[in-house]
């Protein structure tokens, strides 16, 4: 006899990646180290990142299908983070296969620091 009595668990899976804080070094957008992701196996992403330094940054998202970013398509638009401040980006659907975060001076010479946390579920 069948028994189909037992409770239904939902159970969601998740990572996150935390990279390591990374000064701006120029005016010219560069990757935060370690902060690509796979988003192969999860179904969203969402990125936060905090300006840990004294001066004003700018960031973005970039999105690729292949993990060289080859063919990188601008997912968010670069935008300002004020000191202390914070932004992010989310979507509840990952179009893209990898994702990074990329910085910059918004002053040449003037450099911040941005810590990223990404969620991918």
């Amino acid at each position: 006899m069948l028994y189909t009595g037992l409770p239904v668990r939902t159970i969601s899976v998740g990572e996150v990646v935390a990279p390591t804080a990374q000064a701006t070094v120029s005016d010219v957008m560069v990757d935060v180290a370690d902060s690509i992701i796979d988003t192969l196996q999860f179904k969203c992403v969402s990125i936060t990142i905090k300006n840990t330094g004294a001066e004003t940054i700018s960031w973005q998202v970039i999105g690729s299908n292949d993990a060289a970013f080859v063919v990188p398509i601008t997912v968010q638009a670069s935008a300002d983070i004020a000191a202390a401040a914070t932004s992010s980006y989310s979507s509840t659907t990952a179009i893209w296969r990898y994702y990074k975060v990329q910085v910059r001076d918004k002053v040449n010479a003037a450099h911040g620091e941005a810590t990223v946390v990404e969620i991918m579920k």
